[in-house]
């Protein structure tokens, strides 16, 4: 079984379950690279990844790709890979996977999207047509796409799947104040400003911790006035701005609790997985892409709903006067992480997919809560 990824560069994101699926397929797995790494995305960190398996278009012309794309059993289809897709939908051959997050981040505007046209119009000419279906890298895509009225069950759970380091031993305790973690870009729908809300609610009840907020961004300036503007609360929030992810990561390691409070704007959110990971408690904002897949609500961490400081407020206050609920649900959350929505895992529920889909036998996928069962659509939290 051959499988083929197309996607814009081989990154941080990926090449753990690249090199999951080429190593448990035997060999035969090609990632093709459509695009060139920017210097915008080398200034977050991105870099490149030789691989064996790895073809650039840039440094080897296209040929390979387009045989790849009319010939591969498997094909997944990620950003930058719309012409391969369409030669695929042509050709009309093997098993093929849209890697995508939520289509209508910001409503049914986003319908309007060119780059959605075009996959609409190629989905009702050729692709219901074809064995086309869905890698959903958020909770909410099947939602959108019911709202669009297409891929009817041929959506799949997904995410990404970067490399966790090897888990460290628990070193938390209750002989200090909690420490409260909030990693992300400075911009509205990320929603740094409601941490700081949080930490005036925290203060005004006399709860005891520390706030660490990492990032920089374009709200970086109103945030440091509100903290001035609050006194009583500004020695409790430690502002650290863009660290390496190597220091993210140790500072998760040693955070008691993990606040994700991005709007629906966020297709995913990788940065919520790497502190489940860690064993840090995530409260977890409802509406973010990451949620309803990694989030077992009291089991793994809590969820919030988007838009309420005061439902935030009490479930992290909730962690802070049961300390023992909060170890277990972050020893929960890292093994979700370390066992179930991990790299090898995904490869493997990948390929027992891909093999039922080849041979038409997808009646046959059982529903879980792993990598590649069914998705359905959800309930908004309200």
């Amino acid at each position: 079984m051959t499988i083929v990824f197309f996607s814009n560069v081989l990154n941080h994101h990926q090449v753990a379950l690249c090199d999951e699926l080429y190593r448990q397929n035997g060999g035969d797995f090609y990632f093709i690279e459509t695009g060139r790494l920017n210097a915008s995305r080398r200034s977050m960190g991105f870099r490149r990844f030789e691989r064996p398996y790895a073809i650039s278009l840039a440094d080897n012309g296209n040929g390979r790709a387009v045989e790849l794309a009319k010939t591969a059993d498997v094909a997944i289809m990620g950003a930058e890979s719309y012409p391969y897709l369409k030669l695929r939908m042509e050709a009309g051959y093997g098993v093929t996977f849209s890697y995508s997050e939520r289509w209508l981040k910001q409503g049914i505007k986003n319908i309007l999207s060119p780059n959605l046209l075009k996959q609409i119009r190629l989905y009702l000419l050729k692709g219901r047509k074809r064995k086309w279906y869905m890698l959903a890298a958020s909770g909410y895509l099947a939602n959108d796409l019911a709202r669009i009225g297409i891929f009817k069950d041929r959506i799949f759970k997904w995410g990404y799947f970067p490399g966790y380091p090897e888990a460290k031993p628990n070193e938390r305790n209750t002989d200090r104040p909690v420490r409260i973690l909030w990693a992300a870009r400075f911009i509205d729908w990320k929603r740094p400003d409601i941490m700081i809300k949080l930490a005036e609610m925290l203060q005004a009840n006399n709860y005891d911790f520390e706030m660490t907020m990492i990032g920089d961004g374009d709200m970086a300036k109103s945030i440091n006035s509100l903290i001035s503007s609050s006194p009583e609360t500004s020695p409790r929030i430690k502002l650290k701005g863009n660290i390496p992810n190597e220091e993210v990561l140790s500072e998760m390691s040693r955070s008691d609790i993990y606040c994700f409070t991005s709007t629906r704007r966020e297709g995913w959110g990788a940065v919520l997985g790497e502190a489940m990971a860690t064993g840090c408690c995530p409260v977890a904002s409802s509406d973010a892409g990451a949620t309803p897949f990694l989030v077992d609500d009291g089991r793994n961490g809590l969820v919030f709903r988007t838009d309420d400081i005061n439902d935030l407020y009490d479930k992290v206050a909730y962690l802070i006067d049961n300390p023992d609920a909060r170890i277990k649900m972050g020893e929960a959350a890292k093994a979700t992480m370390l066992n179930d929505w991990c790299a090898s895992t995904a490869a493997r529920e990948f390929l027992s997919l891909s093999k039922k889909a080849l041979a038409g036998t997808l009646e046959k996928h059982s529903d879980s809560n792993l990598p590649a069962s069914p998705a359905y659509r959800i309930k908004l939290m309200r």
